[in-house]
């Protein structure tokens, strides 16, 4: 089976739906202009803004198979610099999330993930942190392919419940 941006989004779109979560998905193929102080001519798009409660949030959705040992929590650098310019564009009452969602052959053993999914028999589990905090105390993964990841200690420390417990 392919495993493409579509696969994942198809399947967080159901999940979104059957928790009744208000929310918009995003064009990317629709690349976007900053204003001029931005300094940069585009900006990556993020993929879904969740609305609700106290906070919205713009998120960038992350799909990963999950394989032995800690789950896989990278990003690239421009994930990261896009998330928190569109927080600031997007202003006080939005937060930027990156979402990861994971495909398991079974059910997740462990506390490690927040929200679970069911989906033609695979299991699909999440965990979500801040752009800011990701940000924070993220390390080179890779110079070459430029992506970033959290130390599996520091995604513990500053993981955000998802669904965010004010939309759900």
């Amino acid at each position: 089976m392919k495993y493409d941006r579509s696969y994942y989004e198809g399947i967080f779109v159901s999940f979104l739906r059957s928790r009744r979560l208000p929310y918009t998905g995003i064009d990317e193929a629709r690349r976007t202009l900053l204003p001029r102080h931005h300094g940069a001519n585009e900006l990556k798009s993020f993929d879904y803004v969740l609305y609700g409660g106290e906070r919205n949030y713009i998120v960038d959705l992350k799909g990963r198979k999950l394989g032995k040992g800690a789950p896989a929590c990278w990003a690239t650098r421009d994930d990261i610099r896009g998330m928190l310019t569109w927080e600031t564009l997007f202003g006080p009452g939005f937060r930027a999330l990156l979402v990861f969602m994971y495909e398991c052959d079974s059910q997740p053993a462990d506390g490690s993930f927040d929200g679970t999914f069911v989906h033609q028999r695979l299991w699909y589990c999440f965990r979500a942190v801040c752009a800011r905090d990701f940000e924070s105390r993220m390390k080179t993964r890779s110079a070459r392919w430029n992506t970033v990841d959290l130390a599996a200690s520091d995604f513990d420390r500053f993981r955000t419940p998802f669904p965010p417990r004010e939309t759900a």
